[in-house]
């Protein structure tokens, strides 16, 4: 390994690695916990306010699982590709945009939490960033928001242009490819994720070897149980990826997984923030009394004399399902030298033995120090570890003993005395979730049934038996996490869903609506959102000063008049449902809208048959340029690309909104129809969802982030039976 290390760094050039020398980038060396989360996750934004909650997301990390360093706030992907929008317009069209931003961010900060943008490299089919290539834009992104760096999305490593142009803009990043990095790229990247293997004898993390100033987060974004992760993490003094939203599936800690991170983090913030766990001179492996169980890297201390004369500081990590006590290290050391287990918070008595090491140490060799005084003697070091679990040994001159440690220690004696982590709950239990109150609309919010189907509505007859069978189209995650959908008649979200179900009569629109039916519902309600940024984006907006003594700004919407008879889009579910209230509507259920555009037929897989077709005939032809090419008009694939019931513009002009789900965390609608547009060039963009029993989620958050140029809607009427 150290014949590796040597040879690497003449190869690329490293000398003393100077990135580690940025100010702006010291803090990477000891950001131990990094959740990867979403901003619209419900406990960091609330949607009925409007305002970013930092406080209480925080709040629910530090009770369940302790402090974070940092947070990869992360709204781009699995969103991204449903229009042209580009990965930096995503972020900005966060509420607020980028003040609002900046201001979260600076919340952030003011916690001690650093902040990274995603970067996804592969978004390249959506509208090309008007400051030209993506490092530009992502340098530009980091100096407006206050962020701190960036996730290199499936990236073996951040080309160095990304630091380069980040510095020349004033705000070095901390660049993370989630790949890990390679040799070449050590010299700019501080930061890493780690997909490792879990064998019993833990892996050394080859960056950390390189250089002990890097930090490797380990990551295993599906795991139920994250004992291999945190351990690996700790025996390398590694950072560890606390994420539990996953692309809006809820993967949370168990009890016992949390209370593992808080104890480890503790012992991590505390020894790395006093220079142990970032030497370069840290030793994995070190030998222990208890092999085959219990493993240990030996960290010294920071500075070369102290660290000469034995002070060190131990990770380790038992890595058996029974406990191990006893005689657990070897070591020399001084004479006036203390050792405390920091994990129990306790000092131990070093028992000396004249009992050879199993393999020479870093400090085997030392000497005494030539005054007089005794040289080190050998002494074995006996403590305990539960099955499992995690230890930290310190050696310290007796002379050296801080107030600082002093108080950390009683600070974990209090965290771990009697309650090993036996007694927390290891049990992984999914996140329910339940229709959101706006879509199940009760009596008597909603809107009155009635006989015969309005004008421009089409008579859904009640089926008593309707087999209701659709499945997600979610690029990740599976039944047992929880994706998808929790229908309720569901014990569980789960992606396949087949429900044999009486459907009451309706009355559902022939057509989406249309930009002209818009534009009339604006005149004639008044309707203007609280935040009306992207709204009505493809219409001409004109702003005047009303009549009146305030004289109040006013805003007019215009559509082209090529788009009177297209489908109204860039609205947010807010908008829709004003409309349909307004019109003495509602938005259709998942099952409403597949029965309308299926029929009776369950197995029908398009409104007009068996066979979907790419000629433009029964549906749009799809697109894929970088820019959304609009929608076609509703009606000019009708009535040949009809449903059963003579519905039109079902599949493949604009997804169509149906029912929002919500669990504590996240928020979402579901998607019917699928639209004109995907881009190309990645599988990562926004899945299409023609077929009648396919679906898709949209990750909701509020209506600046929501709205879409490919999203559309139709309104439904309840019909007396």
């Amino acid at each position: 390994m150290r014949e590796w290390r040597d040879a690497c760094k003449v190869e690329i050039g490293y000398a003393d690695g100077g990135i580690y020398n940025v100010s702006a980038l010291k803090w990477t060396q000891t950001a131990y916990m990094q959740p990867q989360m979403h901003p619209y996750d419900r406990y960091f934004y609330d949607a009925a306010t409007h305002q970013y909650t930092v406080e209480r997301w925080l709040s629910d990390l530090v009770s369940r699982y302790g402090k974070i360093d940092a947070a990869l706030v992360w709204p781009t992907y699995p969103n991204i590709g449903i229009d042209d929008r580009n990965q930096f317009d995503l972020i900005r069209a966060m509420p607020g945009g980028v003040p609002a931003i900046r201001t979260f961010v600076r919340a952030l900060h003011g916690y001690g939490v650093r902040v990274l943008w995603p970067y996804n490299p592969w978004d390249h089919g959506t509208l090309q960033p008007t400051e030209g290539d993506h490092a530009t834009a992502m340098a530009a992104l980091l100096a407006e928001s206050g962020a701190d760096g960036l996730n290199g999305d499936t990236m073996p490593y951040v080309p160095y242009e990304f630091y380069n142009k980040s510095a020349a803009a004033g705000r070095p990043a901390a660049l993370e490819p989630e790949g890990g990095g390679t040799e070449a790229s050590a010299k700019w990247e501080t930061l890493g994720w780690g997909y490792w293997k879990y064998p019993l004898e833990p892996q050394v993390d080859k960056w950390k070897w390189l250089d002990g100033r890097r930090l490797t987060n380990v990551c295993d974004r599906w795991a139920k149980n994250h004992t291999d992760n945190l351990q690996a993490a700790w025996f390398n003094g590694d950072g560890f990826e606390t994420w539990e939203n996953v692309w809006g599936t809820w993967n949370g800690l168990t009890a016992r997984d949390a209370e593992a991170v808080r104890r480890v983090g503790a012992l991590a913030r505390f020894f790395g923030g006093s220079g142990y766990l970032t030497s370069r001179d840290w030793m994995p492996h070190a030998p222990t009394r208890a092999p085959g169980a219990v493993y240990a890297s030996r960290f010294p201390h920071p500075d070369p004399r102290r660290a000469q004369s034995g002070e060190a500081f131990y990770t380790m990590v038992n890595r058996v399902a029974r406990n191990v006590s006893g005689a657990l290290l070897a070591l020399n050391v001084s004479a006036g030298a203390r050792v405390f287990d920091c994990y129990a918070g306790i000092e131990l008595t070093p028992v000396p033995t004249e009992r050879p090491l199993p393999h020479p140490t870093a400090t085997s060799t030392m000497r005494s120090s030539g005054d007089g005084a005794p040289g080190p003697r050998e002494v074995v070091i006996s403590s305990a570890i539960e099955a499992i679990g995690y230890g930290g040994i310190l050696v310290v001159d007796g002379s050296q003993m801080t107030p600082a440690l002093t108080t950390f220690l009683g600070r974990m004696q209090a965290m771990t005395a009697g309650q090993p982590l036996a007694k927390y709950d290891s049990t992984w239990r999914v996140l329910p979730q339940k229709m959101a109150a706006a879509s199940a609309a009760p009596p008597p919010t909603r809107p009155a049934p009635v006989a015969e189907p309005p004008a421009g509505m089409v008579a859904i007859p009640a089926a008593a038996a309707y087999t209701f069978r659709t499945r997600g189209v979610e690029i990740e995650g599976d039944d047992a996490h929880g994706v998808d959908v929790q229908f309720p008649w569901e014990a569980a979200p789960q992606r396949e869903h087949e429900h044999t179900m009486s459907v009451s009569a309706f009355h559902i629109d022939r057509y989406p609506v249309t930009c002209v039916e818009y534009s009339a519902y604006l005149r004639a309600s008044g309707y203007a959102p609280a935040d009306p940024t992207h709204f009505l984006r493809n219409w001409k907006v004109t702003r005047a000063l009303a009549t009146g003594d305030d004289r109040p700004l006013t805003t007019t919407y215009t559509y082209p008049p090529e788009y009177a008879n297209k489908p109204v889009t860039y609205v947010s579910l807010s908008d829709a449902r004003a409309f349909c209230a307004f019109n003495g509507k509602r938005l259709p259920h998942v099952w409403e809208w597949q029965l309308a555009a299926q029929g009776t037929n369950a197995s029908r897989l398009y409104p007009w048959g068996d066979e979907d077709d790419s000629t433009g005939h029964y549906r749009p032809i799809l697109h894929s340029g970088n820019q959304i090419p609009g929608p076609d008009d509703v009606d000019a694939h009708a009535p040949q690309g009809d449903s059963p019931y003579g519905v039109s513009d079902m599949v493949g002009n604009v997804w169509q909104l149906t029912d929002e789900f919500e669990d504590a965390h996240t928020r979402y609608v579901v998607l019917r129809g699928s639209s004109n547009y995907r881009p190309a060039g990645s599988k990562w963009y926004f899945p299409e969802a023609r077929r009648l029993d396919l679906h898709n989620k949209y990750l909701l958050m509020d209506s600046s982030y929501e709205r879409a140029g490919t999203l559309g809607f139709r309104c439904v009427k309840d019909a007396n039976e």
